[in-house]
């Protein structure tokens, strides 16, 4: 009899620590969700709105650079001095705005890539490991723009 309850004190001992087992493992692999608001943080970004401000400058800097190769070219008189003129410069006006553009593009990259590792960063800080845009989420997840924010200035 006592060989009996033995067994199955050690059947239930080996129950409940399957079960310990089974929550936690649980507890590891079940995903935590974070959502943050992108457009929030984009627009508290120091480096992104300096970014757009450079590249505003530029576009203007560009636009009166226009302006004053116009008034040359309308000053050109010979047709065919005119008309090559007016090519050469709109090759180089195209050169330019390339170049305006990719650097835009390159520093742009840069900011994405570093609002990501501040963005994981801080899901990471919360327990989260999966991280949505609001906007793709109806319910759910913890938000974190705010933590996102304060790191990010």
């Amino acid at each position: 009899m006592i060989q009996i309850k033995l067994k199955h004190f050690f059947i239930l001992v080996a129950l409940l620590v399957a079960f310990a087992c089974g929550v936690y493992v649980k507890s590891i692999f079940t995903p935590s969700i974070a959502v943050v608001n992108l457009e929030q943080v984009l627009e508290q970004s120091p480096k992104l709105n300096a970014i757009r401000k450079d590249n505003e400058a530029k576009l203007n800097e560009l636009t009166q650079w226009i302006d004053e190769v116009n008034k040359e070219i309308d000053a050109e008189t010979d047709a065919v001095k005119h008309q090559k003129l007016a090519n050469q410069y709109r090759k180089l006006t195209s050169e330019k705005e390339k170049v305006i553009k990719q650097e835009y593009n390159n520093r742009l990259k840069e900011v994405d890539a570093e609002i990501t590792a501040l963005i994981d960063r801080v899901a990471k800080q919360h327990g989260c490991n999966f991280v949505f845009a609001n906007t793709s989420m109806v319910t759910g997840g913890k938000d974190i723009t705010n933590d996102v924010i304060k790191e990010l200035k």
